[in-house]
């Protein structure tokens, strides 16, 4: 399978370092140089059942860890447009499981990430124009997890002009094909990036933490759902069981952190979380109003989910947990770039894949 692009932290120097290895402009991924921790600094799935989960993920099937479908052919249309994606029947297949599981590790900051979430999205919807009476894909439930990593682990807390990064990176003349890359897929995508060389940049640990948050406790009470179980329903009995209300509300969290960052120019400063927080809000609420017979949303209620969340982002509740995450992420389960996908504990995909390659994957572990 071609190289993806992916994306790639900070050193130890607090300098981005350049990418000796490749001569071309396309890893579609972030890679991470983090010093490996002590042994006794890795969690243990005790200590973080989301990692432990993954960990299952990745390691259970370990000869089809890389997915082999082939790459989408070529055409006059740019990556990512509606003719290039168009449903493919390449590979008969038929419907036999209720849920499709992806475990999805990514950075906020990661521009590929923001891309790998849009062709997924892409892929799912072509996965359901697929159906048929006989062979109905709208009846699969996909089950979206997503997991924290850190791109640079010595980003500050407080935001900084974002200019240069990426001619630190990857040196003067690379940058210019990296960051003009980037806006054509994103483009393609339906992405408008601002400048690469614009905005501000901090560290993404707390926007990780809002999107653990917005799964477990964001919104429920405002839109009268259940809490969320400790195990976050890895461990129901029922494994076909999806808490479809946090899937949406992490799903649109995340979305609106990777706008924040890419579209509008912010970072993850705790500002900027609070109006994402409203801004999932109110669009949920606008969402549930539109349905007949759902009651409005009392928006002074609205405010007030807010302020909890604000009061929740300015502790250090869960902060060591996704720093546990992380690092057993990047160290025990050897992932050094993101995005990385990992499809129904089956297929691991790195990087930027086209949303073909997801559909090929879904079709084959349905």
């Amino acid at each position: 399978m071609a190289s993806v692009p992916t994306c790639a932290p900070y050193s130890d120097d607090d300098e981005y370092t350049a990418d000796t290895n490749s001569t071309t402009p396309d890893r579609e991924s972030c890679d991470s140089i983090d010093t490996p921790p002590s042994e006794d600094q890795k969690p243990t799935d005790e200590n973080d059942h989301r990692a432990g989960h993954l960990h299952i993920a990745t390691q259970q099937d370990k000869q089809v860890a890389t997915a082999d479908v082939e790459e989408p052919s070529t055409s006059s249309s740019p990556p990512g447009s509606t003719s290039s994606l168009s449903p493919t029947t390449s590979m008969p297949f038929t419907v036999t499981k209720s849920k499709i599981r992806l475990n999805i590790t990514s950075d906020t900051t990661c521009p590929w990430c923001f891309i790998a979430k849009r062709r997924i999205t892409k892929a799912i919807d072509m996965f359901y124009a697929l159906a048929t009476p006989e062979n109905d894909t709208r009846k699969v439930r996909f089950d979206i997890h997503w997991y924290p990593y850190q791109l640079d682990p010595q980003a500050p807390a407080l935001p900084i002009p974002k200019k240069n990064l990426y001619t630190r990176k990857f040196g003067p003349e690379r940058a210019i094909l990296v960051k003009d890359r980037i806006v054509q897929i994103g483009k393609a995508e339906g992405i408008t990036f601002v400048s690469a060389d614009s905005g501000l940049y901090c560290s993404t640990l707390d926007s990780h933490r809002l999107i653990r948050y917005a799964r477990e406790r964001l919104g429920r009470k405002l839109f009268g759902e259940p809490l969320a179980s400790d195990s976050n329903d890895n461990d129901s009995e029922d494994e076909d069981a999806i808490d479809e209300f946090g899937n949406r509300m992490e799903d649109a969290m995340v979305d609106e952190l990777f706008q924040s960052h890419f579209e509008r120019g912010e970072c993850g400063d705790l500002p900027t979380l609070k109006l994402c927080t409203r801004n999932v809000l109110l669009q949920l609420a606008a969402e549930h109003e539109a349905i007949p017979g759902n009651a409005s949303i009392d928006r002074d209620e609205l405010e007030n989910e807010v302020a909890v969340t604000e009061q929740y982002l300015a502790t250090d509740e869960d902060l060591q947990e996704i720093k546990d995450e992380i690092r057993w992420i990047k160290q025990q389960l050897e992932i050094q770039g993101v995005p990385t996908i990992v499809v129904q504990n089956m297929y691991l995909l790195p990087g930027g894949q086209e949303a073909t390659t997801f559909l090929e994957i879904f079709k084959r572990v349905v």
